[in-house]
């Protein structure tokens, strides 16, 4: 039977066998090879290229002077907003006029629109550019430090 050979990558003097189609040898063998399947035969051309920075954030500090609180943030990213909400994962649980953005200072003051909440658990949530929470910290409305 003719077995079909192919020249070596690294040294075109030597040969290797392969079964035809997508066959693979069996009786008598003391090596067994897969054959030439894509796994064995396809190399990757992988680019690396530097991206865009992942932008982060990390809740440093949260203080109450009465319905006010004030949240310190460190972050990369100067748009990402601050929200105050009776639940984390929902917008409309938020107990503020509106979410602040950080800006470059990394510090927010925001203001509970309703002293029903106050002694209310509640959480401080760092949203990003879409609205999605990157970062939360449970919190009780007005707590004194």
């Amino acid at each position: 039977m003719a077995v079909p050979t192919f020249p070596w990558y690294w040294n075109e003097n030597v040969r290797i066998v392969s079964p035809p189609g997508i066959a693979c040898f069996r009786a008598g063998e003391r090596y067994t090879h897969g054959g030439v399947s894509p796994q064995e035969c396809v190399v990757p051309d992988l680019i690396v290229e530097r991206g865009v920075e992942a932008s982060f954030a990390s809740i440093q500090s949260v203080q109450w002077r009465g319905m006010r609180c004030k949240v310190r943030v460190e972050t990369n990213d100067p748009g990402f907003q601050i929200d105050l909400r009776t639940n984390w994962k929902q917008a409309a649980t938020s107990i503020v006029a509106a979410a602040k953005p950080v800006g470059s200072s990394g510090e927010v003051s925001l203001a509970v629109v309703d002293d029903k909440y106050e002694g209310a658990a509640a959480s401080v949530v760092v949203l990003d550019a879409g609205g999605k929470v990157v970062v939360s910290q449970t919190t009780c409305v007005g707590e004194k430090a």
